[in-house]
C-alpha cells in the first residue's frame, strides 16, 4: 500500500493521507482531525476507499477540501495503481520536492 501525505489547509488541524492499496484495488483518502483525541472519538473525518472502491477523480476532489494537491500527485498514485513504483513507497509532499520516509 502507498501512502503520500499532503499540505493541509490547516496542518495544526488536519491531516491528510492519500494511496493506493493494491489488495483492495483502491485509491484511498483519510482525513483525521487531529483535534480530536482517539480515546474520546472518531478522529477520521473522511475515509474513502475503505468501504467502496475509491477512484482517483473523487479522491482528489474531496482531498481539496482539506489539503494542496500538488503538481504530480496525480501520476504518481497512478504509477502506484499501476506498479510502475515500489508498492509500499511512502511520500511526504509537503515537501518540495517530496520526501521518502520511513
Amino acid at each position: 500500500m502507498s501512502r503520500h501525505q499532503l499540505r493541509a489547509l490547516n496542518p495544526d488541524r488536519y491531516e491528510v493521507v492519500v494511496g493506493w492499496d493494491r489488495p483492495l484495488s483502491t485509491h484511498f483518502l483519510i482525513v483525521r482531525d487531529l483535534t480530536i483525541d482517539d480515546q474520546v472519538g472518531d478522529p477520521v473525518v473522511v475515509w474513502l476507499g475503505a468501504a467502496r472502491r475509491a477512484f482517483l477523480p473523487e479522491v482528489k476532489r474531496r482531498a481539496s477540501h482539506y489539503a494542496v494537491w500538488p503538481d504530480g500527485l496525480t501520476a504518481a498514485l497512478e504509477d502506484d495503481r499501476f506498479e510502475r513504483a515500489d508498492p509500499n513507497r511512502k511520500l511526504d509532499w509537503r515537501t518540495d520536492p517530496p520526501t521518502e520516509t520511513p
